[in-house]
């Protein structure tokens, strides 16, 4: 606790912190209250159906809890040892935020209609706040859970925890194709796109805030 506590305050002491978790803070709010009109307005968008010879093997179960307790149990898992390393944890939200926006330009782009066997994803908690009268199908061309849980794999700082997000992304990439969600390609694009979002905001943005070791002592 008392690391926390240090490590915060003299994270908040750099300028360049403040303003990029600011700007990161805003951007997350923005995006959380954009997302139901935007997605609803993609469920009239008539899009591109695709052949998926994997699906068509696969017959359709609903695994929205085992995917929901999966993606929660890691993302409480890194936020809870990011917490501790300001630096990290904001780079972390600023990959969200991109990878976000990515996925809004691919689904807004390229729009798909999805398979016809679909088991609509029920969320337990954003659905109950957010999404009360849609069902959304047709966010895709990536899948955003595999694309967070693999995003989360890449910001772990333990290595324990890299290996069972690696597992929980498998199970929940195995799952989203059981439940007929996305087709194979949205977990290959959703992966890569995860990759690309963390090296832009790890490599490009490392100039403009320091590295968490000189954070936590240039003060």
């Amino acid at each position: 606790m008392a690391n926390l506590k240090s490590n915060w305050k003299q994270a908040l002491q750099i300028p360049a912190f403040r303003i990029h978790a600011i700007a990161a803070l805003l951007a997350g709010i923005l995006i959380a209250l954009s997302a139901p009109g935007f997605l609803g307005f993609i469920q009239t968008v008539q899009g591109t159906p695709l052949q998926d010879m994997l699906l068509n093997h696969i017959p359709a179960h609903d695994m929205s809890w085992y995917i929901f307790a999966l993606l929660y149990t890691l993302i409480i898992l890194v936020v809870v040892q990011l917490a501790s390393q300001p630096v990290l944890l904001l780079k972390g939200l600023q990959a969200y935020i991109l990878l976000n926006l990515m996925r809004a330009c691919c689904i807004y782009f390229f729009p798909l209609e999805p398979d016809q066997n679909i088991i609509p994803l029920v969320d337990p908690i954003i659905d109950h706040f957010f999404y009360q009268k849609i069902v959304i199908t047709k966010d895709l061309f990536f899948s955003g859970h595999v694309s967070v849980l693999t995003l989360l794999c890449l910001i772990s700082p333990s290595t324990f925890t890299k290996k069972i997000a690696v597992i929980f992304t498998s199970l929940v990439a195995a799952f989203i194709l059981v439940q007929h969600v996305h087709y194979t390609i949205d977990l290959l694009v959703g992966t890569v796109a995860a990759w690309l979002a963390h090296y832009i905001v790890y490599s490009y943005l490392a100039s403009i805030l320091p590295d968490p070791e000189r954070a936590y002592t240039k003060v």
